[in-house]
């Protein structure tokens, strides 16, 4: 909508000024020293050639496109003095920005000497005296910002001077018109464009004018201009092209270079300076700022070749308050310390957790040293020496956890409980594939097995027994059991089915009290959730476990507490910290999504929030306190917004691979 606005903006300029300049021939400009009123102004302006027209906030836009204004945040008060040879200007400007728009106010004045006055036209010789053009030019505009567009208008009171009359003595070629100013322009961030109309009034009637004649048109310009940044906006590329009833056409382009905050360079060439040779229309300068004061200067070469001999221009300006870049430069280097900061807290918090898991570790904790190391690379995913006990670690609990099979395995051989000895020897396999002593264990369980169906069970009854075996020794306890009682329903007093009966059970009870472990620790890391789900699972093995019964009870009391408390803790932060109060609605929702409370608390606080508010640092941190609630997922959704806003954020990045490892690990367990 912004574009479509600034497109028919210039339309209606674009109309208005060619209306105006077909309305005044260029062949009825008889008093060319009219041009006066297009005489440069500013330092900064000269050296780049004049292709000002599409700088936003230039501080001589009140004499190049009144619309750049509006994008000034500073008050500035700028005052400078040309010198060009025959052609001087001074003057000086206020910049003026409020909320509703910018003013500036500001007054030129310029002179053209040298000129010679020859009062007979029939008489080309005849020379009298050589006389001055001078002008003065109070201004004052207004520019309002609409977002990336702005349009603006200036109002310039334009007195004229063209000497004296030498047949009339004290009878001056004098006039004074007002003369209106209308821009627009369009910022693309590192590209702008920008459009003005200069110098729409009345004619001007000077001495010997009567009120039959057709007076003298104010020298109407019109121009486009264009901006491209390169560089973080430290390269400038500037170029501009205009026609006027009295220039012509006129092309001018410039390229200013600010390899510091404090100093620029600057280059530019306009053809309508050409007078003796290609060079003239070159020009040099540069800018020095020091805080809040502002030194331009230009150089123009003369006819003759750069030197001492060319033309200088120089202006000092002050700026009051600090600028919208200086703003943005300082919260940006606040920021980048705060970050700085903050890093630096992770590293220690990091470095704390990582000596808080060697202190598990020396009493034999293995658990909670793993835990700890975990959320020491949470807090900095970098921690070498975290990463390396994790592994170190994980390897020795491995190695622990296959031992103790092993000694179960042993015993189970050592007490001829082949259905034993069959399951464990299949979970040290499926932890180490070639581990000889399983193996055997394998095949002595099988020969074992083998021998008692033979000795024992009657070759009719066998396969149930087979088959039943088999699913007790791969775990599918449901299986096994109905495979043996199969065997009861033909033979009630079927010994071997009545033994496998109680060996299974004897399974079904150890499984279970591996398994209660696990469920106990998904309780404690509040994954609800899981746990609730594992118990479910189990209960389809023993459906009349108390046990069980009793932990689905106990799950769901806990979730209700969790729920409250989050709700609690959602209310207390909801105007001190709004983000904290959607973690803990979001983590409510996880454990009870029908819950409506939590449902409208966040949908309230998610209306109100701000997207240009969100802060990646804060949602990092948030994301880290979720995982170190074992709250997986929402921590995953944090890094996630923590790297669409910041994509190079590689300690989100890393951190959400390992919630993403985690997850599934849980999952997989499940």
């Amino acid at each position: 909508m912004r574009n479509r606005g600034f497109i028919k903006a210039l339309l209606i300029l674009a109309l208005l000024s060619a209306v105006s300049v077909f309305a005044q021939p260029v062949d009825t400009v008889s008093f060319p020293g009219l041009s006066i009123l297009d005489v440069s102004f500013g330092a900064r302006g000269l050296a780049l050639a004049e292709a000002l027209g599409a700088v936003p906030a230039d501080r001589f836009s009140l004499y190049n496109n009144p619309a750049t204004s509006a994008f000034a945040s500073q008050i500035a008060v700028i005052a400078g003095e040309q010198n060009m040879g025959f052609v001087n200007s001074l003057g000086f400007i206020g910049l003026f920005p409020f909320k509703f728009g910018t003013f500036c106010v500001g007054l030129k004045a310029a002179t053209v000497g040298g000129i010679e006055i020859r009062p007979d036209p029939n008489n080309p010789d005849y020379y009298v005296e050589n006389t001055s053009v001078v002008a003065a030019i109070p201004a004052i505009s207004f520019a309002r910002r609409f977002g990336p567009f702005s349009v603006g208008a200036g109002l310039k009171a334009q007195t004229v001077s063209l000497g004296y009359n030498p047949g009339q003595e004290g009878e001056a070629f004098t006039d004074n018109k007002v003369g209106l100013d209308i821009g627009a322009y369009q910022d693309f961030d590192n590209l702008g464009l920008g459009f003005v109309v200069q110098n729409i009034g009345p004619r001007f009637y000077f001495v010997g004018d009567t009120a039959d004649s057709a007076g003298n048109p104010q020298p109407l310009n019109l121009s486009g201009s264009l901006r491209y940044s390169l560089f973080d906006k430290k390269l400038l590329l500037l170029a501009s092209a205009g026609y006027g009833n009295a220039r012509g056409i006129v092309a001018a382009a410039g390229v200013e270079y600010s390899p510091w905050s404090v100093f620029s360079l600057r280059a530019g060439y306009n053809t309508e300076r050409i007078s003796a040779g290609a060079l003239n229309g070159l020009s040099l300068g540069f800018g020095l700022r020091l805080a809040n004061l502002e030194v331009n200067y230009s150089y123009l070469p003369s006819t003759n070749g750069f030197g001492a001999g060319g033309f200088h221009g120089i202006d000092v300006g002050f700026h009051f308050g600090t600028s919208a870049e200086e703003k943005e430069r300082l919260l940006a280097e606040a920021q980048k310390e705060a970050l700085k900061r903050a890093l630096e807290l992770q590293k220690q918090t990091s470095q704390s957790l990582y000596e808080q898991g060697v202190s598990q570790y020396n009493m034999s904790r293995y658990d909670d040293a793993l835990e700890s190391w975990d959320m020491a690379l949470i807090w900095w995913p970098d921690n070498a020496d975290a990463q390396s006990m994790i592994a170190k670690v994980s390897a020795e609990k491995d190695k622990m956890a296959l031992q103790a099979l092993v000694d179960q395995a042993k015993q189970a051989y050592v007490s001829k409980n082949y259905v034993s000895l069959a399951v464990m020897s299949e979970e040290i396999l499926a932890r180490d594939p070639s581990h000889s002593l399983a193996l055997f264990y394998k095949e002595e369980a099988q020969k074992g097995l083998a021998e008692e169906l033979i000795s024992k069970a009657p070759a009719a009854l066998q396969s149930d027994l087979r088959q039943g075996i088999e699913a007790l020794t791969g775990r599918d306890y449901l299986t096994a059991m109905r495979s043996f009682e199969k065997v009861l329903d033909y033979d009630p007093s079927n010994a071997v089915a009545q033994d496998y009966i109680r060996k299974t059970q004897a399974e079904v009870d150890r499984y279970i009290k591996e398994e209660m472990a696990t469920v106990n620790s998904l309780i404690s890391m509040s994954r609800y959730s899981e746990a609730k789900n594992k118990t479910r699972e189990l209960l389809k093995v023993a459906p009349q476990n108390a046990e069980l019964l009793q932990k689905i009870g106990e799950i769901d009391s806990k979730v209700s507490e969790d729920v409250q408390r989050r709700l609690e803790r959602a209310q207390e932060q909801q105007s001190k910290d709004p983000a904290r109060s959607e973690k803990e609605l979001k983590a409510a929702l996880e454990l009870d999504p029908a819950n409506k409370q939590a449902q409208e608390n966040l949908a309230q606080i998610q209306k109100a929030a701000q997207k240009s508010s969100q802060d990646a640092q804060k949602l990092y941190l948030l994301g880290v306190e979720s995982y170190s609630e074992n709250n997986y997922e929402l921590a995953i959704s944090y890094w996630q917004k923590v790297l669409s806003i910041d994509p190079n954020h590689s300690n989100a990045r890393k951190n959400l691979e390992r919630a993403q490892t985690k997850l599934a690990a849980l999952g997989k367990s499940g």
